[in-house]
């Protein structure tokens, strides 16, 4: 009887050893599974933005470009956006946010005119400063130079993006008479 029991041992280890194999394995999978979420929740989203049939009110704008805008060689640019910025307030733009870190000088005329585009607006046009992480880890806040800035509304930005590329999350803040 006792040769017996000790044959028995060694097996129900490794019953046991397989037991605990299986779990560990349903463990990942459901784990690994868990990763094609978040892709999922990314396509859902951009066909739920993609499909929405209310149009936008054009009341809040948000001004951004896929060329420089800031480029201090070329101040056309500038005296452009001046110039949009003049034709959203025409239209009855509520706000307008200029996502454009204007960080280097220009030409002393178009860094004024756009200055002056700014401060005109009937509605609050806003700068964007941005606030990103350099190489230390630390936040720093890289704003616009004064000839541009002063006397306009700034903004704080900072910008997560997904793996896609979408900025899903923005934080904002916006200081209280801060200049």
């Amino acid at each position: 009887m006792v040769a017996n029991q000790s044959k028995r041992k060694p097996q129900k280890r490794a019953v046991d050893r397989f037991k605990h194999l299986a779990w560990a394995g349903v463990i990942a999978l459901v784990l690994e599974l868990s990763t094609l979420i978040a892709p999922l929740d990314e396509v859902l989203r951009t066909w739920q933005a993609f499909s929405s049939s209310i149009e936008a009110s054009g009341e809040i704008v948000f001004v951004s470009a896929g060329t420089d805008l800031a480029e201090p060689s070329t101040p056309s640019r500038r005296n452009d956006l001046a110039q949009v910025i003049e034709s959203l307030d025409d239209a009855g733009a509520k706000d307008i946010y200029v996502d454009v870190v204007f960080d280097r000088p220009s030409t002393a005329a178009s860094d004024i005119r756009l200055n002056q585009a700014l401060r005109a607006a009937q509605g609050k046009a806003v700068l964007i400063d941005k606030v990103f992480t350099n190489e230390l880890g630390r936040e720093d806040l890289q704003k616009s130079i004064p000839s541009i800035q002063n006397g306009v509304p700034r903004a704080a930005g900072y910008i997560w993006t997904n793996f896609l590329g979408y900025a899903w999350k923005m934080s904002y803040d916006v200081p209280d008479g801060e200049e």
